[in-house]
């Protein structure tokens, strides 16, 4: 079984409320760093706001690793949906992966199953499944940056860097970031669902998260004009 462990760092910009929102058109992939199981050291690259076709191109040469299954994330939604929802090539590539039998696992939803729907284990964040697996949380001056309203691109290269593909240590050590983080988390969930009988399960949930992916990229129809006359209407009843 082959696998390929995928992170973006996006722009942060809103719209309609979501933060980062793939569909903004402000919004374009910062950096990506990803890892396969044939070579699964940390490898990451970082783009221009004017070169956005070079991380389509990185994301297709991706999925068409040799018999891929499983491409991992935390919150992966996000990522696939940054990479389709713009390209269409990306989107073409996504689609034929699918197809041909390919599946998404995400960390967070792997964990709410594993841990049987518990809400104490529901949409937990990156250090705290971190934690639970003994492995190094990431270097957190980027999330407060963010926090401060920096945007990304105007965090320190090296900074953003290590955040996502870990650091060498001087005492000849190293310290993972998300995407070291991600893998080792994800063969441990692996190793968990396979000894506790529960790999058929989170192959259905991760069925019905690709779905949910595509419904979310094709959004729902919406009649303003009619949802605005009826909202008038309630207004005049209420009043």
């Amino acid at each position: 079984m082959t696998w390929a462990v995928l992170d973006l760092e996006t722009t942060i910009h809103a719209e309609a409320k979501r933060k980062a929102s793939p569909f903004a058109s402000a919004n374009w992939i910062v950096m990506a760093g990803w890892a396969t199981k044939q070579e699964p050291e940390p490898k990451g690259k970082r783009y221009s706001q004017g070169n956005q076709e070079a991380v389509g191109l990185d994301f297709q040469a991706l999925l068409a690793t040799p018999g891929l299954r499983f491409l991992v994330g935390q919150n992966i939604k996000f990522d696939i949906l940054h990479l389709i929802a713009k390209n269409k090539d990306s989107l073409l590539a996504w689609m034929k992966f699918v197809a041909d039998g390919g599946l998404v696992w995400d960390l967070q939803l792997a964990e709410y199953l594993l841990e049987g729907h518990d809400q104490s284990s529901h949409m937990l964040s990156m250090d705290e499944l971190a934690q639970r697996y003994g492995e190094d949380l990431k270097v957190d001056e980027v999330k407060k940056l963010w926090e401060a309203g920096i945007d990304t691109p105007d965090i320190d290269p090296d900074l953003l860097s290590r955040y996502l593909l870990g650091e060498d240590l001087p005492n000849g050590g190293r310290r993972e970031g998300d995407i070291g983080v991600t893998r080792n988390v994800f063969l441990k969930q692996l190793a968990r669902a396979q000894k506790e009988g529960m790999s058929r399960l989170l192959m259905l949930e991760f069925g019905a998260l690709i779905a949910s992916i595509e419904m979310e990229r094709n959004g729902m129809y919406v009649d303003k004009e009619l949802g605005y006359k009826l909202a008038e209407e309630l207004r005049l009843e209420l009043a």
